[in-house]
């Protein structure tokens, strides 16, 4: 029952930004007061109350002082698994190409659409909410169930993305000076 009021200090001009910011905190601050007590009340409503107390609170402390102390990184072992990574990402890409006859980047959303609804003349795969032409992977998996031959040719595809999203999210150097992230 609270409007909206996220953009309350980006959308106030520089004479009543400080008036804005104080009131969107104060707001913030309340609203989230309010659910904790409707949160709470749901807790013990549906007996999960001592759970909550016994297990997710103290686990929440855990691991707010991991967040804040980081965790520390073993680089070597990082970085050789990433080499591992990146080789099978390359011999999955060489076999994606091999298949489809034609170089083809795998991380290219166009050359994606006109390999799979151009050239092979699948039925093209919209996004859900956008309503536009995607090969994301609720879009491949799709296709993959849709056309059986090509089945292997999508598990490659969904394969590489994984790889690559290991490689570039989990397996890239983003540690501080202290060897912690």
């Amino acid at each position: 029952d609270v409007p909206f009021f996220k953009q309350m200090a980006k959308e106030a001009d520089s004479a009543s930004y400080d008036l804005a910011h104080w009131e969107y905190n104060a707001l913030d601050v309340a609203c989230t007061f309010q659910i904790y007590e409707q949160l709470l009340a749901e807790l013990t409503h549906t007996g999960l109350l001592d759970f909550y107390l016994s297990y997710y609170v103290p686990l929440s402390r855990t691991l707010g002082r991991v967040q804040k102390r980081g965790i520390k990184i073993n680089a070597k072992a990082r970085n050789a698994l990433s080499v591992i990574r990146k080789a099978e990402l390359v011999t999955i890409r060489a076999e994606v190409c091999r298949i489809a006859g034609q170089e083809l980047n795998t991380n290219s959303p166009t050359q994606m659409k006109e390999f799979l609804y151009g050239t092979l003349m699948l039925q093209p795969q919209r996004h859900r909410i956008r309503k536009t032409i995607t090969t994301d992977e609720t879009a491949l998996v799709a296709l993959r169930r849709k056309y059986p031959p090509h089945k292997l040719f999508f598990n490659l595809l969904l394969d590489a993305r994984d790889k690559q999203k290991i490689v570039s999210t989990y397996l890239k150097p983003v540690e501080d000076p202290d060897g912690r992230v």
